[in-house]
This record gives C-alpha cells, structure tokens and sequence, in this order.
C-alpha cells in the first residue's frame, strides 16, 4: 500500500512536471469522456432503461391504423373501449385517457395547469399507487373529485399536510383532492400532468393504454384482434373498414421517430472517444520518447522493469482519472443543456440524470482510456533493443525510432479517417435540414398564436358548438392590435386536432373494390381562415356569411384532391359526395393551395375543408394574427375564452411559427449535437497532426540545421516538412472517405431533399480537412526555418 501511494505522488509530480503534456492530455479525454456519457446517459434513460412500472413491457397502446395508407388515429370513443372488453381481445386490462386543461385561481387570476382525464382503472393498470390519500373510484366519477401531482402540492399548496380535506378551485368550480401523486410520475413521458381526473364525457376521443396477456408480444395481439375489427367495422361501417387495430408498446409510443437519432448520435460519440483516446495515446508517445533515456537509466541501476511498469500505469490511470472527473462535469452540464434545448419534445427527460449506469459507463471508459495509454509505456520497457540504444545516445537528442513514428503515423491517419466519417455525416444532414427549413408550407406562419379549447357537454348539440366557436371568433377580432381570427378542427403543425381520412365518390367516380375506395382529410374551419393563413386561392371563393347551417353544403378542397378528381376541367359547381354522417353530398365553391398539415416533411394530400356551421367539433384550434407581442396575444385569447365560458379555458397557446420550428425539432438536435461532435472530432484531428509534425521538427532538429548549412532554402525546408507530415492525412482523408461512403446509407432514411451520396459533401469535407492539416503541419514547419543553422547543430 505504501508504494501505491509512492506510485500516485510520483505520478503528480510527473504530471505537474509536464504541465503542457498534462493539460492538453486532461481536456481532451474530458471531452471525450464527458460528450460520450452524456449521450450514453441520454441513450440510456430513453431507450433501454425499462418504464418505471411492473412488467412494462406488457403496457401498449392501441391506435386505429389505416390500411391503405398506414395513417394512424387515437380518435376512438369510450362506447368502443366499453364494448371491446366484453370481446375475446389479446389484453387483460384496459384503461384509457385524454388530455385536458385546466385553470387553478390564484386571488383574482386563473393560471392554466395540465389535467389528464382518465378511465378509474388508469393508474391501478401502471401498477403505481398514489403517495398520500388514494386514486378515484367509480363511486368518484360525478362527484368532483380530483387526484393533484407532487409538484402542485408542494408548490401550489406549500406541501399542506391536510391537503386531502381541502376544497381547491379549479375552472371555478370546487374540488375535492382524493390523493397527491409520487414525485416525477409519469406515465406518458413528455407532458407533466398536474391534475387527474375520472372521465366522464362518453362522447369524448380518447387514447386506449392496455396490458398484454401473459407471453404475447405485439405481432401475436395483433393477429388475435380479429373480433375487436369486426367491432370497428360495425361501429364505422362497412364503407370505412380501412381501419385496423394496431399495437404500439408505450415505451416505443413515447420514443416515436427518436430512437434512429439517439442511435445515430451514440454511435458518433464512440467515434468521438476513439479519436480522444487515439489523440492521448499519440501524446503519450511523444512524451514517453523524450522520458526513453530516463527508463533506461532507472533500469541499468537497477530498478525493476515491473516496478517501472507499475508507476507508468499509476501514471496513466491518474490522468485517465483528473480527464474522467472533469468529464463527468461535463456530462452533468451537457445533460442540462440537452433538457433546456429539448424541453418536452424527448420523452423521458425527467428520468435523464447521472445514475450509477453513468458513472459505471464513464469508469469503463476512464478503464479503456487508462489502458489504451499504458500500452505506450507497457511496450517500451518490454524493449530490450530499445532501452539499449537508449544507454548509446545518453547525452544526444532522441531522434525516435522508425516503429514509433510509423506507429503514430498510423494514430493520426486513424484520427483523420474517423472525422472524415463524422464530418460527411454532419455535413449531410446540413443540408438535409436546411432544404427542410427551406420548404414552401403554403402558408404563412407569421404573427399568428394559436390556442385549443375543448367544449364540455352543455355544447354537444351542433349548432351549440357552431355559435359558440363564430362567437368566439368575434370577440377575439375586437381585440385591440388583432387583425385576423379564425378557428379549424385542425391546424397546419398542430400537435392537436381531429384528422383522419374520409372515403368521398363524385359522379361518374369509376367502381372501385370494397375497402379501396379514395378517401380526403376533412377539417372544419370558420370564415377568413384561408386569408389569415394567407393559403392561395386558385378558384371560387371562401366560406363567407352565406354558408349557414341552413344553406346549400358547399365545400372547399385542395389543389391535390381537384387535379385528382378533374385533372382536365374546373371543380367549382362540382359535388363532391361524403358520407351521410357528414352532410352527405356538397358543391365544390372553391379550390385552395396545397397545405404541409403534418410537418415540413410531408406531401400532400388529399383535403376537403367544410364551414363549421355544418361541421363543429368539441375541440377546435383558434388562431389570431395580430401586431402585438406574441405573450400579450396570448393573455388576450386565454382571458377571452374564461370570460366566454370558464369550464373551456384556451390550452396549447403557442405561436405558429414555434409550431414549425417545432416539426423539425429532431433534425434539428441531430444536426446540433452530430455539428458538435464533429467540430470536436475535427479540433482532436487537427491537435494530433500539429504534434506529430512539432514532434518530427524537434527530433530532427540537426538535420534541419544541416540541410540549411549546406544550402537548402526555407522555403523547400518548409515543403518538405508539410509534405512529409501530410502523408498520414492524405492516408486518413481517403481511407475515411471510404467508410463515409458506406456509413451514409445508413442516413438515408433521415435525409431530406439531398442524396446520400451528395457529390458537394464528399468532395468538401476532404479539402476542409487538408487545409486544417496543412496549416496545422505548417506552423511547425515555420518555427524550424526559423532556427539560425548553427545553433541547430548545436541542438544536440
């Protein structure tokens, strides 16, 4: 024990001896280490770590798919959850819920606060049980009752130990609180839910959660639904029997589209590691090829080639360590950053934290690192030649032996392969994400704020609905600085909204077999809709006062459906015929612009638009387009819906244009942290030809000097080292090259609007890299020339 200890000392004290060596060593693993546990972490919390509930592999969601064009729909009713339980179904519990929200007064003001309505089974399925009080009962549904989250009880109610025989007021109605939830639950994975309440709308959408049988799997439930589709075609009928009942496990419902970045990126920050690991271990060798001489003294006096060993893997194992701490600290702030970026856009974010998985994985690599480092020294004493002609040149400079440099020539083309490979990839999805934000949406997103209400019950009838939404819409247009209101069952970017596909025919339609007939998007929207959005008109006209509920239908579809209906005439006069249940046969008034409805990614479709007078649903978009700053709007459409009616609070306010940055959040964190990482691989690159070229200058240093005493000019002495020293990162540039092109095809599948193999990126990155190599190879080069001949042949 005391010679460990003698061991870390005299490894400090070699440490603070080579300060230079010591720190450039440190903050490159510190980077390495720090980027590469962040992004394992995040991995790790997202993807592998199981959901914090019993047997949650056994949870999933239940969606209704399109067959025909694999369109997916959470609008499904409680009346068909209620009736599938009483069907032979693959699942032995089902439960359901939706979001809502709600306002909590605060003195005279109404804040707004997330609420989840759910069925009474909800959290019993989650297998969690509340952490003061109890969950609701059936006995609680019509009784005003409500279950409130850790957070609003110990932030709203100061952590009130009586809380659960207090009356709070939400929505200006009075509730009971039965029971407060444990800290950081979660059982959706984004949006923090405040409040939870017993549902009790039959008519509301809902989503359905459900807990497979024992030993079935997603693939085997769905083969076993064949009675819950039999249900859906006579609920539907029998001309909608597109749909299908498809099964998601929750885990893979919260991940959604983020699973193939996160693994992109973790594969990246390996790469990043390697490249620090590979940087440390070239230092390594410069630093142990000047400490040569010393080793092989120590040993001709005596000391042990295992007693040296054991102090050179003290040695690393101590800078391996300082590199992995600051690294850690690294990893705790990039992790912070990663959820200020995200916010709610990556599930699971509550759950991201340095966990023991963390610090286990920043010790295998402190290990690799530690290890990786201790090979240099490891095959130096195991050297006996090497030691010899160590002894022979004592009192003359190392020049290094020919091994040693084709070795860490070796390392440098390998650092410079590994950044080609990220900086192509970076490069690529650059561009992707650039023609992404380039992208015509059809619309204009500016100055617009957007808010979601859901109507109670007193509103079902559809006139009801109708008059409050027109209502609505004029009073929010008498507001001081608005300009335009209007409001739409669903919003272009919207992450609410009713939108599933409707089957339509027209005269003279050709027959078509059962289940594959053309089928539209149909959305409800209010007069000057178009206008506000600034969508083109192509022919006829908007909805306008004329379209009542008592008028002839007319309807208003997109560019897409009019080309796909008549391609070689006009529609306007047209009819266009919908099922029964929506109105049954419209005239075509006008045709629009194509809309991007689903983010900046998708095509268009097939769309028709009917006047809310004929079609209002509960839950509808408003939007407001006004000269005034973005919160004051907003504070104008929430006051303005409680004022209306207190129980329908406006939700969800956000701007537009927030709305369609947030489509291409992901790519946007891809090409973020992918940038990131290959800046740094590109710096760690550059670091690594610089000393390797710095290294060559001062070994040959009396060379230099004779070359020049004998004539040669700086200017070829100067060639001569970039050439030399641009070897390996013409090597590294092409073998990278290669492996680039082969790792783009993996990034097809994310890139937008630029070819995997795009000519520009793979011809750029090269060229990039060989200028930083040069300049990095060059400075050495000036220094040597700049060494009068004469005290470089007495260098030595």
């Amino acid at each position: 024990m005391d010679r460990l200890f003698d061991d870390i000392k005299y490894g400090f004290r070699n440490l603070r001896a080579n300060t230079t060596f010591s720190f450039i060593a440190i903050v490159t693993l510190a980077l390495g280490i720090g980027v590469t546990t962040a992004m394992f972490t995040l991995v790790n919390s997202v993807l592998l770590k199981p959901l914090p509930f019993p047997n949650s592999h056994e949870l999933v969601h239940m969606t209704l798919e399109n067959r025909k064009t694999g369109e997916l729909s959470t609008n499904t009713r409680i009346g068909f959850v209620e009736r599938m339980e009483d069907l032979e179904v693959p699942v032995k519990e089902i439960a359901y819920y939706a979001y809502d929200q709600v306002t909590l007064g605060k003195g005279d003001i109404q804040v707004p606060f997330t609420m989840l309505i759910t069925s009474q089974n909800f959290l019993s399925m989650y297998g969690v049980k509340p952490a003061l009080g109890r969950w609701y009962e059936e006995r609680d549904i019509n009784t005003q009752s409500i279950v409130i989250s850790h957070d609003i009880w110990q932030n709203e109610f100061a952590g009130d130990p009586q809380i659960l025989s207090r009356d709070i007021k939400l929505n200006n109605k009075e509730f009971t609180v039965l029971g407060v939830m444990p800290s950081n639950y979660s059982s959706t994975g984004f949006t923090s839910v405040d409040f939870w309440l017993p549902i009790n709308e039959l008519d509301r959408p809902v989503n359905i959660v459900a807990r497979l049988k024992d030993g079935l799997d997603v693939n085997q439930a769905k083969i076993q639904s064949t009675a819950i589709e039999r249900l859906l075609d006579e609920l539907i009928g029998e001309s909608d029997s597109v749909w299908e009942i498809k099964y998601t496990s929750v885990l893979d419902s919260m991940v959604g589209d983020s699973k193939q970045s996160l693994y992109l990126l973790l594969g990246s920050v390996f790469a990043v590691f390697m490249i620090a690991v590979l940087n440390v271990v070239n230092l390594t060798f410069a630093q142990y090829a000047n400490r040569t001489q010393e080793l092989a003294v120590r040993i001709s006096v005596g000391a042990s080639r295992k007693r040296l060993l054991k102090q050179l893997l003290t040695e690393s194992a101590l800078l391996c360590t300082i590199g992995g701490v600051v690294g850690l600290l690294l990893a705790a702030w990039s992790l912070e950053w990663i959820r200020d970026f995200m916010g709610d856009r990556l599930p699971r974010l509550h759950e991201i934290g340095l966990d023991q998985s963390a610090v286990l994985a920043a010790l295998a690599l402190i290990s690799i690192s530690a290890i990786a480092t201790a090979l240099i020294p490891a095959y130096s004493l195991v050297n006996p030649n090497k030691l010899t002609d160590a002894i022979k040149q004592a009192g003359r400079k190392m020049t290094g032996d020919k091994n040693s440099q084709k070795v860490r020539r070796l390392l440098v083309s390998s650092e410079v392969c590994v950044a080609v490979v990220l900086l192509v990839c970076a490069g690529l999805l650059m561009r992707s994400y650039f023609s992404l934000a380039d992208q015509d949406t059809g619309f204009n997103a500016k100055n617009i704020v957007t808010g979601h209400i859901w109507l109670p019950d007193n509103f079902t009838p559809q006139p009801n609905r109708a008059g409050y939404w027109l209502n609505l819409v004029d009073a929010l247009e008498n507001k001081p600085g608005v300009t335009a209101v209007a409001a739409t069952s669903t919003m272009p970017m919207g992450r609410t909204g009713i939108d599933y596909p409707v089957n339509y025919s027209y005269p003279g339609a050709p027959l078509v077999p059962k289940g594959e007939e053309p089928s539209a998007n149909g959305r409800s929207i209010t007069p000057g809709y178009f206008s506000l959005l600034e969508v083109p008109l192509i022919e006829g006209r908007e909805f306008d006062y004329r379209d009542t509920k008592d008028s002839p239908n007319a309807v208003v579809i997109n560019e897409y459906l009019a080309n796909t209906i008549w391609p070689n005439g006009s529609a306007i006069g047209n009819t266009l015929s919908l099922p029964v249940w929506m109105g049954g046969d419209y005239t075509v008034v006008g045709v629009v612009g194509n809309v991007k409805h689903r983010g900046l990614r998708s095509v268009p479709t097939p769309e028709f638009f009917l006047p809310v007078t004929k079609r209002a649903y509960a839950g509808m978009t408003i939007l407001v387009k006004s000269s005034m700053d973005a919160g004051a709007v907003k504070n104008q459409m929430f006051t303005t819906s409680v004022e209306m009616e207190a129980t329908a609070p406006m939700i969800l306010l956000e701007t537009m244009e927030d709305l369609t940055a947030y489509s291409i959040v992901s790519e946007k964190l891809l090409l973020t942290v992918l940038g990131i990482f290959a800046g740094v691989a590109l710096l760690l690159a550059s670091i690594g030809v610089y000393g390797i070229s710095d290294n060559m200058v001062t070994q040959r240093t009396n060379e230099i000097g004779i070359r020049m005493a004998i004539g040669a000019r700086p200017n070829a002495i100067r060639r001569w080292i970039v050439i030399d020293t641009s070897k390996p990162v013409i090597i590294g540039a092409l073998f990278g090259v290669v492996i680039a092109f082969i790792s783009a095809q993996f990034l097809a599948s994310v890139l937008f609007g630029v070819n995997a193999l795009d000519p520009m990126t793979f011809a750029s990155v090269p060229v990039v890299l060989m200028v930083v190599g040069i300049v990095a190879t060059w400075l050495p080069a000036r220094r040597a020339t700049r060494i009068h001949p004469q005290q470089a042949l007495h260098y030595e």
